[in-house]
């Protein structure tokens, strides 16, 4: 059985940049979120901040992959150490253009650290004519697309759980050169 990673969805209006970029020194992929943080959803939340109360990102860790957040809808980035020689290589369909942007946030049972980890299988597929990698968790199909930015995608399972991950404009630099 494949693990799933239900997904809550929040719509917004504002867009939100992000740069993915391949560092093969350290065989890490690392897609930082340029985003504004989201607005405060309670009092005490307002609270917290004016009194300086910080409290710790949560950090989602599928496989491989780690998400970190920067509040708790807000991402900060994405990081997956990885090698292109892992990745597959073959062209990818384009995210659709309805695609809208959102905030994305887990329905997991984080601990008390704010971290949650579960071992789910990721296909990488690498679609170099457009600089695109997929990000397929456990061989679901995205029935649903959200932007999590410019550059970045999430498309939802019918089940509402993560299916893919999508960057554009991937940076692959060289070795060296970092």
């Amino acid at each position: 059985m494949i693990p799933s990673v239900p997904i809550v969805v929040t719509p917004r209006s504002e867009t939100c940049p992000a740069q993915a970029a391949w560092d093969p020194e350290a065989a890490l992929l690392h897609v930082a979120f340029e985003c504004a943080p989201a607005p405060a959803d309670s009092p005490t939340a307002a609270l917290d901040r004016r009194l300086g109360v910080r409290s710790l990102p949560r950090r989602l860790v599928l496989g491989e992959l780690e998400v970190i957040y920067r509040d708790d809808v807000c991402l900060q980035s994405i990081e997956l150490r990885t090698t292109p020689a892992e990745w597959i290589r073959r062209a990818l369909d384009g995210v659709p253009s309805a695609a809208a942007p959102a905030w994305i946030s887990f329905d997991v049972p984080y601990d008390d650290n704010g971290i949650f980890s579960v071992d789910v299988a990721i296909s990488i597929l690498w679609d170099a004519s457009s600089n695109s990698l997929a990000l397929v968790f456990g061989g679901l199909r995205a029935h649903a697309w959200h932007r999590l930015a410019d550059t970045v995608a999430c498309g939802v399972s019918q089940s509402g759980t993560l299916a893919e991950v999508r960057l554009s404009s991937v940076r692959l630099a060289a070795p060296g050169r970092g």
